[in-house]
């Protein structure tokens, strides 16, 4: 079951690159968290969401 699940998150983070949308930081920390023992929080997602949207808020001024 496990590596199915891998298989399926890597086609995510592959999709997520493609993207114009998501940085590498993104990806990375969200592969970071996910990757993780324990089992990830809302909270957490919203963490690496708002460091992404700061970033591109920086890198449009």
């Amino acid at each position: 079951m496990a590596k199915v699940l891998d298989e399926i998150l890597d086609s995510f983070y592959s999709k997520l690159l493609e993207s114009d949308s998501v940085s590498e930081s993104t990806v990375e920390e969200l592969r970071t968290l996910l990757a993780a023992e324990k089992k990830p929080k809302a909270n957490d997602f919203v963490a690496i969401f708002e460091r992404a949207a700061q970033e591109a808020s920086r890198d449009s001024d």
